[in-house]
């Protein structure tokens, strides 16, 4: 075990009360920022020590009140805590005392972050407290969050911090000057037509709603809004695959290893994370034969049915996400998912969502269309919502004001009746 290794584990056995615990794994592994860093983090698996081997029955078992850690070792901060069960054997308590001041001052300490300033508070139980990352006490997009929960004696059972809390010279801080007013003709355009799947009643309905988009303070343009952002080097190619023949031959699928097994040297030296790497233009033919070579083999009468939408590097791999040229109005679309080899640009597996799709078959079909985008529009514009936020911006690398433009409600394209989405 490398020196520095046994140093951060003799950290957490002194940070967090673990003298009672044992240390069953560990490794090391990477992720890249949206900055396209590399941040390397050290996870560590500590069992009680009352645990027996015969109470284990897999390899990858962990007893109730085992302590999972995740460690930044960049910046030697926690990125999470989680006792197992929400049982701590831990010999000491992370707070003098469990008064909101005292959690609230230990969150500051712990990460820096000033409440008012980058946090506040979301939602608060009796011994769990959720906090947002924001600027100035307006949201974040992508999300950043802080979650603690603990026990009856104040030991801490879980600890978690996710996203990215900026700093002040990541911002560009503005006085928020939106008004729906302002945005008028971004609103019919957002103003989209969709047909739903209703489980319970095995039929679809089409709705109005509004496809949610950040609009920058200046009201001049737009982001669009992504519920899971992916960082890591991607290509944008919306090109139409087309071919002539299709090739009789199967295909097998490759098992993927999604862990690394990485070394301290690894980490120490700052090798970059491969998903950080650029996407050259040897990548990009290289990928192209792969991916034709691919449809051909096992979509062969789909020729001019798919659009390569973009290569993106996750995993290690270079993933390629298509779509289906012909786009109906249904909220899920057909999709594909190319996973490749990075250095020798081969097919490894894929996802087809077509499986997801074909449960919806059974069901009855919607109503007839009675209403327009201009009457779903009236119906609607009371309800719609600007809201701030600072967003990342990925060419600027920082981030911005925008509002937010959002509706909890759809209008029923035949009835005109209003709909919460929440009830969907």
């Amino acid at each position: 075990m490398h020196p520095k290794i046994e140093s951060y584990i003799e950290w957490a056995i002194f940070k967090f009360g673990l003298e009672h615990y044992t240390l069953e794994r560990h490794h090391l592994y990477r992720s890249i920022n949206q900055f396209n860093e590399t941040v390397y983090s050290l996870s560590m698996e500590w069992f009680p020590g009352h645990h027996t081997q015969q109470e284990q029955d897999t390899s990858d078992y962990n007893p109730i009140g085992t302590a999972v850690i995740d460690l930044d070792i960049d910046r030697s901060v926690v990125n999470s805590i989680l006792f197992v069960g929400g049982k701590s054997y831990a010999s000491r308590s992370m707070f003098s005392s469990m008064e909101d001041k005292e959690i609230k001052k230990w969150i500051e300490a712990e990460t820096g972050l000033r409440f008012g300033v980058h946090l506040q508070l979301a939602k608060q139980n009796e011994r769990t407290y959720s906090f947002t990352g924001c600027i100035d006490g307006i949201a974040l997009s992508p999300p950043a969050s802080i979650e603690l929960e603990f026990d009856q004696e104040g030991r801490l059972t879980k600890y978690t911090k996710v996203g990215y809390f900026p700093s002040v010279d990541e911002v560009i801080v503005e006085c928020y000057s939106l008004s729906l007013d302002r945005v008028e003709p971004l609103l019919t355009e957002q103003i989209q037509l969709m047909e739903v799947p209703i489980h319970e009643h095995r039929n679809l309905i089409s709705l109005y709603g509004v496809e949610e988009i950040f609009v920058t303070n200046d009201g001049l343009s737009a982001i669009p809004f992504e519920f899971n952002s992916k960082w890591g080097v991607s290509v944008v190619m919306d090109k139409v695959v087309e071919w002539e023949t299709p090739i009789n031959a199967s295909f097998t699928r490759k098992k993927i290893r999604w862990q690394e097994e990485l070394t301290f040297e690894q980490a120490s030296s700052g090798e970059k994370h491969p998903d950080a790497l650029p996407i050259t233009e040897l990548d990009l033919e290289e990928c192209w034969k792969a991916i034709l070579h691919f449809l051909r083999q096992v979509y062969g009468g789909d020729s001019g049915k798919w659009l390569l939408q973009k290569l993106h590097r996750e995993k290690g791999m270079i993933h390629a996400t298509l779509k289906a040229g012909k786009q109906d109005l249904k909220v899920f679309q057909r999709k594909l998912l190319i996973m490749m080899d990075r250095e020798r640009h081969q097919v490894l597996n894929f996802m087809d969502n077509e499986g997801l799709l074909d449960t919806f078959d059974g069901f009855q079909a919607s109503e007839p269309i009675r209403l327009d985008k201009d009457e779903a529009l009236v119906r609607l514009r009371e309800r719609i919502h600007l809201t701030p936020y600072y967003v990342y911006h990925v060419e600027l690398k920082k981030y911005i004001l925008c509002g937010k433009l959002d509706c909890d409600e759809a209008v029923h394209a035949s009835s005109g009746k209003i709909m919460a989405l929440r009830d969907l």
